[in-house]
């Protein structure tokens, strides 16, 4: 494997940006390189502009399928969630590192593809549970992938049943900002399903959670799922009601 460091020139902040351009221009290619950014010993200035460039540029890790480190110290990892709150989130994403890290060629084509991935994600999961101590926080990351893999190929049984695990991991580790999230998810099955009484159970649950963790974007989500439902279910008062509320919270962005 070849490695691309990508150094953290204070006049240039825009790692991921940077990265996406040699990507499309095919400079380098993606599926043999490691890229690497250390954010050691910055200003709290540069970090942070660092860390709100790499949040609204997030997408392009798993667009350009390629694998990304970020070097920091303990009191630098306490901002992430602070200044790169969906970056964080998105985390979730990087699931396997066994003896190699996992790389996978271009992108996704197809149903086959995705159905390769299902089968390799439901093996790493065999393995991580048969761990004495199985690490808790990977095998919800696992099982929400699993969820997310299983719904693009319109399996929804299986997505509903591996994001229920999930759920009752985030619970249990007490990460609230992964449980609404995969709350949401559980709310789109149902509403694929057509239970919408049941997805508006789920989005309510999902809304909560994030009102009391302060996160607008999952908010503006919850409420854009809520008024879907109350629109599907002809409620059209109750739907009004959360569209107002919807661009107050917009306007606030």
């Amino acid at each position: 494997m070849s490695f691309v460091i990508c150094t953290t020139d204070p006049a240039e902040t825009d790692p991921l940006l940077k990265i996406w351009r040699l990507i499309k221009r095919k400079t380098i290619d993606p599926s043999q390189a490691l890229f690497s950014l250390d954010i050691i010993g910055l200003q709290d200035s540069q970090t942070k502009r660092i860390l709100n460039a790499i949040n609204i540029c997030r997408e392009y890790i798993s667009e350009g399928h390629f694998i990304y480190l970020s070097w920091s110290s303990i009191q630098q990892i306490d901002n992430i969630p602070k200044y790169a709150k969906d970056f964080w989130s998105f985390r979730t994403s990087a699931y396997k590192f066994e003896v190699k890290p996992f790389r996978r060629k271009g992108r996704i084509k197809g149903l086959e593809d995705l159905r390769k991935q299902i089968q390799e994600t439901k093996e790493f999961i065999k393995k991580v549970e048969k761990q004495k101590k199985p690490k808790m926080s990977l095998l919800a990351s696992l099982y929400f992938n699993l969820g997310e893999q299983a719904y693009k190929t319109s399996d929804l049984e299986l997505s509903l049943k591996s994001w229920k695990k999930a759920e009752k991991l985030y619970h249990q580790i007490g990460d609230k900002r992964n449980l609404s999230g995969t709350l949401g998810n559980i709310g789109n099955v149902y509403k694929s399903k057509g239970d919408l009484d049941e997805a508006l159970k789920y989005y309510k649950e999902a809304l909560k959670i994030d009102r009391e963790i302060g996160y607008l974007q999952g908010i503006i989500t919850d409420l854009r799922n809520i008024g879907n439902v109350y629109k599907d279910m002809g409620e059209k008062e109750k739907a009004e009601e959360v569209l107002r509320e919807l661009k107050v919270l917009k306007s606030k962005k």
